[in-house]
């Protein structure tokens, strides 16, 4: 318990940094700022177009010339299928295609690959989801683009906001989503990025459970509402693999002003920091640990708020059970070989929400633990389907998908 509560203690040290950050820094100079970096990335792009010869490539750290690079390419259609809680069962079809340049040093160094992915998906509970994913890394992995859209008819339940909601406080409500999210950055020595992002948001309910906080448009954005948002991301990264990571770190700083400067309908600062540590044991056994931290200053949507639970975050807990303004998250993860392409896991997590910093405690912790399995769907690649279930004190989560939690 002292443990868990000097890491509480250390996040809150975190979230009381960055909103010292938002009213000194961000609300009087994001303008400033933002055009600064969108002035050095683009100068420093246009610049290795026209004199890359006879340098180094500050990432990989070999000569732009005189190499030789062997580039594969593959595609495949894949149906797939998936169980959680928000969803129940859900199936579809993936479109996925990714192209990988790979120079033949000793030894080889594969650079990150170009990847587009296309999801549609129907689930039990009626909903849609069509997602496109598109990834790019430019100049030996020096400038990475990546978009996120989507476009959702999603069912869904709403339990209130704050630490002390119900499991009767629930209702159903039913939105309609598109959204759109491009992040341009650049590494400026290896494994660390720098960039911008604009993300948008519009949603519609469609439907709402009656009498309740969403059909009585008590809640901002319970009927409606667009977030527009321009903010920049700091990213580290040295982790071995990113679909099965055995060992490394990584960090993800993003600070995110929504404005009605940019037709936003909310005014608002989001700040999140995700930082992960993976350290390798004997026999292919690993610990993966995990720290999430959100907070928000002024007035956000409700759907759009800090939350936790889901199949990443929390698992054992509904997807947005809780939600505030801020959160905590530490979660903790060890992987062991079992026997063939079978790997077993067990994790446990702890978090909370508040409404402002002063309001964490830890008498409102929520805990999360549980256990699952892994199988290498190829024996010379990394990814592994996933089944996981977790429980918390009112709940049992099944998680049945593709990719790791952490």
């Amino acid at each position: 318990m002292n443990t868990i509560s000097s890491i509480f203690k250390h996040g809150f040290m975190f979230i009381s940094i960055t909103k010292i950050m938002n009213r000194f820094i961000i609300r009087k100079s994001m303008k400033m700022s933002l055009c600064i970096i969108l002035f050095l990335l683009f100068v420093d792009f246009s610049s290795d177009l026209h004199a890359k010869i006879d340098k180094k490539d500050t990432v990989t750290g070999e000569p732009l010339q005189d190499i030789v690079v062997i580039s594969q390419n593959d595609w495949l259609i894949i149906p797939h299928l998936y169980y959680k809680p928000e969803t129940q069962f859900a199936y579809g079809a993936v479109f996925l295609t990714y192209f990988q340049d790979i120079i033949m040093s000793i030894p080889p160094i594969k650079l990150r690959p170009t990847t587009l992915a296309v999801t549609f998906t129907n689930t039990q509970n009626d909903q849609f989801i069509f997602q496109i994913f598109p990834e790019f890394y430019f100049l030996r992995d020096k400038y990475h683009i990546k978009n996120e859209f989507q476009y959702m008819n999603y069912p869904d339940k709403f339990y209130g906001i704050g630490q002390d909601t119900l499991e009767d406080d629930k209702e159903r409500y039913t939105s309609r989503i598109f959204s759109f999210k491009n992040i341009i950055e650049r590494a400026f020595i290896p494994g660390f990025y720098i960039g911008l992002l604009y993300h948008i948001d519009v949603r519609k309910t469609t439907q709402a459970q009656a009498d309740g906080l969403i059909d009585s448009n008590s809640l901002p954005g319970a009927d409606k509402g667009l977030v527009s948002g321009l903010g920049f991301t700091i990213n580290y990264d040295n982790r071995d693999d990113i679909l099965f990571t055995r060992d490394g770190s990584y960090a993800n700083l993003t600070i995110t002003q929504y404005s009605q400067y940019i037709k936003s309908d909310f005014d608002y600062t989001n700040v999140t920091f995700d930082y992960r540590f993976f350290e390798p044991f004997w026999f292919s056994h690993v610990l993966a640990l995990q720290f999430f931290s959100g907070y928000i200053h002024g007035q956000a949507p409700f759907y759009l708020l800090s939350q936790m639970g889901g199949g990443k975050l929390m698992r054992g807990l509904y997807e947005g059970r809780y939600r505030d303004s801020n959160v905590v998250v530490i979660q903790a993860e060890y992987r062991f070989p079992l026997f063939w392409r079978f790997i077993g896991c067990g994790f446990a997590g702890a978090g909370e929400v508040a409404p402002a910093i002063r309001d964490f405690n830890r008498e409102h912790i929520v805990y999360t633990w549980g256990g699952g399995l892994r199988f290498k769907l190829k024996k010379d690649q990394t990814l592994n389907a996933r089944l996981d279930i977790g429980f918390s004190k009112n709940f049992i989560g099944v998680y049945v998908t593709l990719g790791e939690a952490i």
